[in-house]
């Protein structure tokens, strides 16, 4: 019997893999990185000072979240959307809200509103600044507040299966002084019906502020038919 011992190579490791995965998502999301853009894995290793190993890993993480199109022939994509998958985007993400929004007004009505009304100080702030970058962050962590406060893992993690497309879309939307303030607006009018308790109206008018972000979004990138 031969006593050769036979070792497996040694694995990438992988918070490598996760920080070049955490670094093209992250430019991806900002608009670095514009959707249906090719992506090169000899530039991105350059740019983040990595092999390429790593970066084809990220890939492969990046493709499961639905952020990157790895195409036969073609390579790598990040991904894109035409406006039919816009729309089922944002009806997803109306229901999820909606849902979220209602069950934590009767389970933690005083809690959401606290948090709300502290991120719409945070939102005002930044426009008041022209800080587009923390007022994208804010409009992010109010709606992702909604969902946490509905206490419901499920909803979370289907949320989150979406979040970072979402993030795309606002990235876009938040290009328009106009629109950030009336957006501005609609956050602090949501905010205090859900302090006043008007459940159905909170419905309302969250239904009113995503569709309203969709059909601005779909106008300015051409794809409104």
């Amino acid at each position: 019997m031969s006593n050769v011992t036979y070792l497996r190579p040694p694995q990438l490791p992988s918070l490598l893999i996760e920080q070049a995965a955490d670094a093209i998502r992250s430019r991806i999301v900002s608009g670095e990185l514009e959707l249906g853009a090719p992506l090169s894995e000899t530039a991105l290793a350059v740019k983040l000072g990595v092999s390429k190993t790593p970066i084809k890993e990220a890939f492969l993480r990046l493709e499961a979240e639905g952020l990157i199109e790895i195409r036969p022939q073609h390579g790598p994509f990040v991904f894109d959307m035409g406006a039919d998958e816009v729309r089922d985007l944002c009806e997803l993400r109306e229901v999820l809200e909606i849902a979220a929004a209602r069950a934590a007004m009767r389970r933690r009505p005083a809690a959401l509103a606290d948090a709300l009304e502290e991120i719409v100080v945070g939102m005002h702030e930044a426009l008041r600044d022209a800080n587009i970058l923390d007022y994208r962050a804010m409009d992010r962590a109010y709606h992702r507040c909604i969902i946490e406060h509905a206490g419901n893992a499920v909803l979370m993690a289907t949320y989150e299966t979406f979040a970072v497309r979402i993030q795309v879309l606002r990235n876009r939307l938040t290009l328009d002084p106009v629109r950030n303030r009336r957006s501005m607006r609609e956050h602090r009018e949501l905010a205090a019906l859900v302090r006043a308790g008007e459940i159905y109206r909170v419905g309302t008018c969250l239904s009113d502020h995503i569709r309203g972000g969709k059909a601005h979004y779909l106008r300015v990138t051409g794809l409104e038919e």
